[in-house]
């Protein structure tokens, strides 16, 4: 899933439960650390490089989708479905 975030989109009920509480953990985690705006719908992999500082912001919208081992920098605004 972390290299094929669109499985997480169409993930069967058993799987889904499982990967929505692990995306609630990696947006948690990051969203301590750097300045990003995750929408609960959205995608981010626990590999992938994200650093947003103050005023350089990370915002990530519904559905959108950053796979693992991307790397973005903000400021950037990833719309709805939008995939890196």
């Amino acid at each position: 899933m972390e290299l094929m975030p669109w499985l997480y989109f169409s993930a069967p009920p058993h799987i889904a439960s499982w990967a929505r509480a692990w995306q609630q953990e990696v947006h948690a985690d990051l969203t301590s650390v750097e300045a990003v705006e995750l929408h609960p719908d959205c995608f981010v992999a626990a590999q992938a490089n994200v650093f947003a500082e103050p005023r350089r912001t990370v915002r990530v919208g519904p559905g959108a989708s950053i796979a693992a081992h991307a790397f973005v920098h903000g400021p950037v605004t990833l719309e709805a479905n939008a995939s890196v």
